[in-house]
């Protein structure tokens, strides 16, 4: 949900700070989010080929 909180916010964000944040958060929660998501996924996929 925070990543659609954030995306919302920055839709029409034209406040520096708004942008500074969003961009944390992307760097240092949702790739990381996303990136443990694949691992985990092609760990499922790879399992399910046995």
């Amino acid at each position: 949900m925070e990543m659609i909180e954030s995306r919302n916010r920055s839709t029409h964000a034209y406040h520096k700070q708004i942008a500074i944040e969003i961009a944390g958060l992307i760097v240092n929660v949702y790739v990381p989010a996303f990136q443990k998501f694949e691992t985990e996924f092609l760990e499922l996929e790879k399992n399910s080929r046995r």
